[in-house]
Order: C-alpha cells, then structure tokens, then sequence
C-alpha cells in the first residue's frame, strides 16, 4: 500500500511539474493578449451614409435649368426679369451654390472620417473587453489539468484515509481532508466541461510567463496615438471651416450667373438670348457674434482633459497590476518552496532514506494547491494587462511587455546553465543517484564525465541511460595532448568512433601547448588541431561536439574551432579576479559567438562556492555570457 502511495505521489508530481514548464515563451503573451474577439460592431454603414452625402454635394456644381411662362394679364415677378416666355441655364455660386456644396462636402467628408476613427476606436474597446471575458478560455486547459491531477493523487489517498477511519487507525476529521479536496475538484471540473464556451477537448495546455508592462512606454504611446491626434484635427478644421463660412460677409448672400433665351410668344418684339448675373446679399445691423474662438477653446480644453483621463485611468489600473503582480510573484515562490520540499524527498529516496509516506503526501498535495492557485493568479494577472491596454486605448505590441525571468521550475539561486566536469575517480565514487541528487540540488544541467580507463564503464552505461529522466546532458570527455599532431589523428579519430556508440555528446580535453612540437613550432601544431576537428566533424556530422580552449588562441584558431563544434569552452583558471577573467572572455567573444562560449572556472582559483557564484554573476553581467562550466565537482561536495 505505502509503495501505491508513493508511486502516486510521484507520478502526480513529476505530472504538475511538467505541466509548468516552458514558461517563458513570449508567443503565449501575445496569443492571449492579442487574440482574435467573436464580437461583432461596426459602424461602417454611418460612415458610408455621410461618405454618400459628401460625394451627392461634391457632384453637385449648383447648376439649374430654368423656364417660365406668362400671359399678358399677369404682372411680371421681378425674379423672372423681362419677357413672358424663358429658358434659362443658371449657375448659383454662394448660398446653396457652388461654393456652399463644396463646403458641405468637405464637411460630410470630415464627418465620416471622424465617425471611423471613432469606430476604430470603439472596435478596440470591445475587443478588449471581449478578451477580458473571454480570458478563462486561455487558462482554462491548465486548470482542467491540474485539477485532474489533483483528484487522481487525492481519490487514491482518500482510499487509504477511509480504510485508516474504518479499522479505527484514524479519526473521522482526518477523512474529511481527502474528502474536501476531491469534491472541491470535481466541483471545479464539472464547471469547466459545463462551460458552453469552453470546448474542454480542445483546450491547450499553456503555462504563459508572469509579466508585467512598460508603463513609461504605453504612457507615451498615449501622447502619440495618431487616432487621437487625427479625431482632433478634423474635429479643429470642421469648427474652422464653419467659422470661416458663417463669418464671411457673403454668409447668406448668393450669387447666380445665368443665360437665359427669351421667346416672342405675343409677339411683343422682346425676343432674344441674353446673358446676366444676380446678387442678393442682406444687409445686417451690428455685428454677429462668433462662436469659433469659443468651440476651439473648448475642443482643446476637451482633448486635453481626455489624454489626462486616459492617462490617469492607465495609472490607476497599473497600481492594480502591481498588486497582481507583487501576489503573483509570491505564487511563484510558494511554488518553488513546495518544490524544492519535494526535491529532498526524491533525494532522500534516492539514498534510502526513510520516509513518512503521510508527509509525502501533504507535500504532493501542497505543490499540486500552490500550481493550481498560481495559475489562478496568472490569469487575474493577464486581465489586469489586458486592463491597461483597454484604458489606454493601446493596441497590443510586445514591446511593451516585460517578462519576469522567475523560473518556476528551475530556480537554484544561479544565474546561467551549468556544466561539470566529473573525473573517473569522482565519478566511480558516488552512486549515480547521489550525482543526479547533487545535480538537481545544485541546478547542474549538463555532465562532462571523464571515459577514461579507470572509469566504471557499467555505471557509466547506466548513468547515460538515466540522465533524460534527470533532465542532465551528458558528453564524454576524451582526449590527449599528442591528438593535435598530424601522426596521432587517427588515433583520435578511432578513439572518438569508439564512444559515440554509447552517446552523441562529445567533448575533446585536446591541451597542446605542453607538447615540445607546440613551443617549436605552435602554429603547425594549432593548424593541425583546426584539421583534426574538422575531420570529426565531417564524419560525425549530427553529434554534439564541444571542445576546451585557453584564451591566448590566435583570434583564426578559435574562429575556425568554433565553426566547427557546438561549443567552446575556455579555460579562464589560474585567477580568481573577476576583471582578468572578463577581458579574457571578451577576447575570445570577437571570435566565437557568444551563444557558442561556456566559461570554465576551476575549484582551485576559489576559496568556496558562494565566491565562485559571486564570481559567475559578475562575469554575466559584465560579458553577457550564459553558460559556466566547474572543473572538478569537488567544489559542490565540500571534499
């Protein structure tokens, strides 16, 4: 029964922790932040309407056709001027002329144009507001999973609770543990398959990165939102042009030439074709007031008001993701606290340990609560984003996104990826659970182990079979200072056929410079070296080839090396001094790109390994460099 328990509780550990992984893609980011909104709005059919009424007063030019009949006995109407019968072709050019309709198409026009930013600006808020309720979606997969999780590992402790209470080995408030935690789950799973709008055998598995934004950037992007600024201006040419028709000491006045051909009808001898003009212009008292100084004033007054609002709005609402992000972060932690207690248990059984199977269990239990409440937080966290860029009236860009480089499932308190060299007699000492104990313990991610003849093959065997399951690359380290020489490449050739049957990783110790023929002659013998590895390279294509290097190298040698493996590891021993270390890394970074460069530091040169982790972050901030490499593991053993 204990050996269930246990297998479960592992199972649905490793399971959790598994779940959490890859949280650091930005791509998440933008697919929940930016994702496309079922909600339908538009305004186009406005905007369409006034574009139609614009164009109707563009085309019209304030043309007329005329005509008039009259008999004697009628009086003539001063407006129709002489004769009794007309046909007249007329051009009105000021009040509901020419002039008149270009102003009120280029009003219409402005109109339109100031309703579809409006629409663009509203399409914005609903998409936001769409992704606020639609957010769950994107969280919901972890949630599903989790709680899955969840309800295994409990229903299989419940089984042992209920059979403790019932042969009397329990009490009944212990029972009502497992109890409360399986119906509070399957409460929560019946919610996610009930959801209409969740389609649970769909749903993606994402653990998206803690984040937070750019205050300062988005602030600015609101100062500099051309639909703002382009509503504002329309908005100011409108009230201009208005001002500057109703203004015009023409504002009601028209103006019509025309031509106009008479017909002799009564035989009254007036026939003819005659061409005139018209003015009709009313004479005021006093003058008219102005509104425009007025309207422009206030618009000014508005569009300012309205920045501070939305800038105001924005600070509010990143207060409030602060907040999120201080409890968040605390999640984050709660997390890693919970792993790292289970870390020892997996450690302790590693090295047979004893255990209580009851404290395993409230430790799975708590690591599985602290994964689901930390997706909990994640999702109240990417609402308050989404929040901001909703007040802001922002559109989405990365660049306004900053992620947290908390890992959660890979935190040792040490910058960078790590490697080790581990020599035969180090090796052959420690049982292969001790070393992958030792490597979760410390955050140790890749193994250089020494194949010589005094390994333990076997256990070696063993150990490389057993390192995916540790996440642990392992390469086999080999070599000799005479490989470099011409005459001894076959014999490296062979020795390097040899061990890529048992893994691809390889790593050549290849130190020349003690050779004879290298103080002779160093150039020959680096030329040489420069072949030897291009030759592994070009049988080995697919295998993953590292090499070790000192930092005095001609800048070529380390270039040509570096084309051909997948790393180079420099030799920075012989001193402890940050500043020496980093002008040595920085050399070699002109000829080997950065990516390609792990910085190898030995046990020797420091007194204790929290000087040695002093020294690696200040080589990472000083260089950029990533990637450290320990040269005897009897640094992390105390020994």
């Amino acid at each position: 029964m204990e050996k269930m328990l246990w297998e479960n509780g592992l199972a649905s550990y490793e399971a959790t922790k598994a779940s959490l992984k890859n949280n650091m893609d930005l791509s998440d980011v933008s697919r929940i932040l930016s994702s496309r909104c079922d909600a339908k709005w538009s305004n186009t059919d406005e905007v369409h309407a006034l574009e139609q009424q614009s164009a109707a007063y563009n085309s019209d030019v304030g043309l007329e056709f005329r005509a008039g009949y009259t008999s004697k006995d009628i009086q003539r109407n001063p407006d129709e001027n002489e004769g009794n019968t007309y046909m007249e072709l007329s051009w009105e050019l000021l009040d509901s002329g020419y002039l008149d309709n270009q102003y009120q198409a280029t009003d219409y026009k402005r109109q339109a144009a100031i309703k579809a930013v409006h629409g663009k600006l509203k399409q914005h808020e609903i998409n936001y507001q769409c992704r606020r309720f639609n957010l769950n979606r994107h969280f919901a997969g972890l949630e599903l999973h989790l709680n899955s999780i969840k309800l295994k590992f409990m229903e299989a402790v419940y089984g042992v609770e209920k059979q403790a209470y019932f042969s009397g080995a329990s009490y009944l408030d212990e029972l009502m543990i497992p109890e409360e935690d399986i119906m509070l789950a399957r409460q929560t799973l019946a919610r996610l398959h009930a959801d209409p709008t969740l389609a649970t055998s769909e749903l993606e598995l994402i653990n998206p990165p803690v984040i937070d934004v750019d205050l300062a950037a988005i602030l600015q992007q609101i100062g500099q939102n051309k639909d703002f600024a382009e509503s504002h201006r329309l908005q100011r040419l409108r009230i201009e042009d208005q001002a500057q028709q109703e203004d015009s000491f023409l504002q009601g006045s028209r103006f019509r030439l025309f031509l106009r051909k008479e017909f002799d009808v009564f035989n009254s001898g007036q026939e003819d074709l005659v061409a005139g003009a018209r003015l009709q212009m009313p004479i005021t008292f006093g003058e008219k007031g102005s509104q425009s100084e007025a309207k422009l004033n206030q618009l000014e007054q508005d569009f300012s008001h309205e920045q501070w609002e939305i800038m105001t709005r924005t600070r509010v609402a990143y207060v409030a993701l602060q907040e999120q992000l201080e409890r968040t972060t605390r999640q984050q932690y709660r997390v890693l606290r919970a792993q790292e207690a289970m870390r020892r248990v997996q450690s302790y059984t590693a090295l047979d340990m004893p255990l209580d199977i009851a404290a395993v269990n409230v430790r799975v239990k708590s690591y599985i609560d602290a994964a689901i409440e930390l997706g909990n937080a994640k999702q109240e966290l990417y609402r308050r984003v989404n929040e901001i860029f909703l007040v802001a009236r922002v559109e989405y860009n990365e660049k306004f996104i900053k992620v947290n480089s908390l890992n959660e499932t890979e935190h040792r308190a040490r910058p960078g990826e790590r490697s080790v060299y581990i020599w035969s007699e180090q090796f052959n000492r420690y049982s292969n659970a001790e070393l992958f104990a030792l490597f979760e313990t410390k955050g140790l991610k890749h193994a250089l182990v020494s194949v010589g003849k005094k390994v333990d093959a076997k256990k070696l065997f063993e150990f490389m079979q057993e390192a995916a399951q540790h996440q642990v690359r392992v390469s086999q380290l080999l070599g000799e200072a005479k490989w470099a020489l011409q005459e001894h490449h076959n014999e490296a050739l062979a020795a390097v056929e040899a061990r890529v049957r048992y893994g691809d990783g390889i790593h050549l110790d290849i130190e020349p410079h003690a050779l004879a023929e290298y103080k002779a002659n160093p150039k020959q013998v680096l030329q040489d070296l420069t072949k030897l590895v291009t030759a592994i390279r070009q049988r080995h294509p697919d295998i993953n080839l590292t090499l070790s290097v000192p930092h005095h190298w001609p800048a070529e040698v380390l270039r040509t090396l570096g084309n051909d493996v997948d790393r180079v590891y420099l030799m920075a021993y012989e001193t402890s001094d940050a500043e020496v270390i980093s002008r040595r890394i920085k050399t070699v970074l002109a000829s080997v790109p950065r990516e390609k460069l792990v910085v190898a530091l030995r046990k020797q040169d420091f007194n204790t390994e929290l000087q040695l982790e002093a020294a690696i972050e200040l080589l990472g901030q000083a260089t950029g460099v990533t990637q450290f490499a320990v040269h005897k593991l009897d640094i992390y053993t105390q020994e």
